[in-house]
């Protein structure tokens, strides 16, 4: 049995791939965190073999981050990193310096999820992170939205991978502000309240798995207003 411990910012996000992993044969979650801090005392503690990691896009690029990967990869732990699927490929590059072992895109499904896990459990290195069909996957979730443009749709996949308005700037290279304006245009075209409404919709239509309850939905409290 391949034990695992997920790492998530957004509740719902965490649940999902709590859930997912549930139907994989030979792999059990013990436990899961909200940021990589809380990840490595969970290592620290229960010893897993694997830990999941969603999106970790600037994390080279920010000390804090890099310091905390480095920390958990330096562990007798294999770490699968799940990525946005609009990811350059300089930033998937930067995880695999930093000791990544494995890398897929946020949009696969059990199978190839559970293929990382188990190739990384047994030593191995795998990436399947890159913008294979990733354009079309985004714009039939995005249809629920009105006449969202293309940057619209990346900005939408970030927001629901649980990043935050200086993590996509930094990943689609635009200012802060502009990923901000971003931001609030799928909101309003989406008809959500805010930006934790918007990640559990895109969420429930398939980036992350399914739909959560009610009782499901903590989300992510940061200090942006939109």
């Amino acid at each position: 049995m391949i034990v695992v411990v997920n790492i998530a910012a957004p509740p719902v996000v965490r649940h999902g791939l709590d859930r997912m992993c549930e139907t994989m044969r030979d792999i059990t979650v013990v436990a899961d965190a909200a940021d990589l801090c809380t990840g490595i005392r969970l290592v620290d503690e229960l010893r897993p073999d694997v830990v999941v990691v969603v999106d970790l896009p600037c994390a080279a690029r920010r000390p804090d981050k890099a310091a905390a990967l480095r920390e958990l990869t330096a562990r007798t732990v294999a770490v699968v990193a799940l990525l946005s699927p609009i990811l350059p490929q300089a930033h998937v590059d930067d995880l695999f310096d930093l000791g990544v072992l494995g890398a897929v895109n946020n949009d696969t499904d059990a199978a190839g999820l559970g293929q990382a896990i188990t190739a990384v459990s047994r030593g191995g290195r795998l990436c399947a992170a890159g913008p294979r069909h990733a354009r079309q996957r985004l714009r039939a979730v995005a249809d629920r939205g009105e006449n969202l443009t293309d940057k619209e749709i990346d900005v939408l996949a970030l927001v629901a991978a649980g990043l935050s308005n200086q993590e996509i700037g930094e990943t689609l290279l635009i200012s802060e502000n502009t990923a901000k304006f971003h931001v609030g245009n799928v909101i309003r075209k989406f008809g959500a309240k805010r930006r934790g409404e918007l990640a559990h919709l895109a969420a429930a239509d398939g980036i992350f798995g399914r739909r959560s309850s009610p009782d499901q939905q903590k989300r992510r409290v940061d200090s942006e207003k939109v």
